[in-house]
């Protein structure tokens, strides 16, 4: 091992060493500290790439946009060595191996990761690459992988607080930026045709709001898929806060969203804890809403054009767990018994509709409870209602053309 990094991991393993009263005068003097410390986690003054240092699990939950994840402990490693923290804390100082087996087994782990990292995505970058790391609240992962960066001759910036610190951030924007704007709301029961409005918005260049594509289940009616859902508030408020950054608040934003609607989609929100943040959907309110209406026929077909009937035929066990597990808490034992006579005799199509069916049934009446709720507040919910027969590209532009003009006399 050569002097360089002896004199490295000395520091590392044992940063006594380096104190004023163990220094002789052969002692070799350490250069200043090139870390940066930042509270702000949107600093980017000269930053080269921002890494997330924490497991996979914690970095899929949510994380800074932008950001890499290399992680310093796995799920598995960060587990055991919390666990020995937990007991050492546990012991109340009166054992002591504990707590130096729980620092000695971090130590471990994270020296073999950041080897990893270092091999994986350090070899190849110049000197002048300058890394912005956090973890989960600035401390001992990201500190790890700072430590010996700036030993190799790495500038470095370190989050104080991290990942914390960023969601504070994040629901401090998120009480003060919705303020700034004016809402156009366009809502309206599954499948009728919401989405294709959304994008002819933005097609047109209008400011646009989709909140089914922040938390990424608009492709997940009837498709029993909800694990992918949990906990996934975070992300969606992340999302928010960035896409809200980038409006023009002299300009209105058109929101799709469903503020009474009680159908599969909302229920998974509600389950898996995904509501909207309570200063945008107050702020919504105020707006103007255009409510769509289609015949159940039309849906249908719509759904069939997308390949829901094939995708269905395909994989019939999923829409048997379906029925099995969350229809049982959304509809009738009689519903539910005509749904499973669908599958047993494969009409699949009539199934559809009969979901569909179902579905604008709690639509109406959630719909009913929040216009009673409401009755006494004149400028909230003022809305607008819009009949489509059908979903066709030339239908979807008179629609919008309407829209425009209404939304302009606001």
């Amino acid at each position: 091992m050569t002097l360089h990094h002896h004199q490295v991991w000395k520091r590392l393993m044992c940063p006594c060493l380096t104190s004023s009263h163990w220094l002789t005068t052969n002692s070799i003097r350490l250069k200043s500290s090139r870390i940066i410390r930042t509270t702000d986690p949107f600093y980017r003054d000269g930053i080269s790439r921002v890494i997330d240092v924490r497991s996979p699990e914690e970095y899929k939950t949510d994380h800074i946009p932008g950001a890499i994840n290399l992680p310093i402990l796995s799920l598995e490693q960060f587990q055991i060595v919390g666990k020995l923290h937990w007991e050492a804390h546990e012991a109340q100082q009166s054992d002591e191996t504990v707590r130096l087996k729980a620092k000695l087994f971090g130590a471990k782990f994270s020296l073999q990761n950041i080897i990893n990292i270092l091999d994986s995505h350090f070899m190849d970058k110049p000197q002048s690459y300058t890394p912005f790391i956090y973890c989960k609240r600035g401390g001992l992962r990201s500190r790890s992988l700072a430590t010996v960066l700036e030993e190799i001759g790495y500038p470095v910036v370190l989050l104080e607080g991290g990942y914390k610190a960023y969601r504070r951030r994040v629901i401090s924007d998120l009480n003060e930026m919705p303020l700034k704007f004016r809402f156009n709301v366009v809502t309206g029961s599954n499948k009728s045709g919401k989405s294709l409005i959304m994008r002819k918005l933005i097609d047109r260049g209008h400011q646009v709001l989709n909140f089914d594509k922040m938390i990424h289940y608009e492709d997940l009616f009837l498709s029993g898929d909800m694990i992918h859902m949990k906990g996934r508030s975070r992300y969606m408020e992340t999302k928010l806060r960035d896409k809200l950054v980038t409006f023009d608040p002299s300009r209105p934003v058109w929101v799709k969203h469903q503020f009474w609607q009680s159908d599969l989609m909302k229920r998974i929100a509600s389950t898996y804890h995904l509501p909207t943040p309570s200063v945008i959907y107050k702020q919504m309110l105020k707006g103007k809403i255009f409510e769509v209406k289609v015949p159940n026929d039309e849906k249908v077909e719509r759904l069939v054009r997308q390949g829901y009937l094939d995708w269905m035929k395909d994989d019939i066990d999923t829409v048997q767990l379906f029925l099995d597990t969350h229809a049982q808490n959304m509809y009738d034992f009689r519903t539910i018994n005509v749904m499973q006579a669908y599958v047993r005799s494969n009409k699949l199509r009539e199934l559809l509709g009969c979901i569909l069916t179902e579905e604008h049934k709690h639509y109406k009446i959630m719909r009913k409870r929040w216009r009673k709720r409401y009755a006494n507040t004149p400028d909230l919910l003022k809305q607008e209602f819009f009949v489509l027969d059908s979903l066709t590209n030339d239908k979807i532009d008179e629609i919008v053309d309407k829209f425009e003009s209404m939304a302009e006399s606001i």
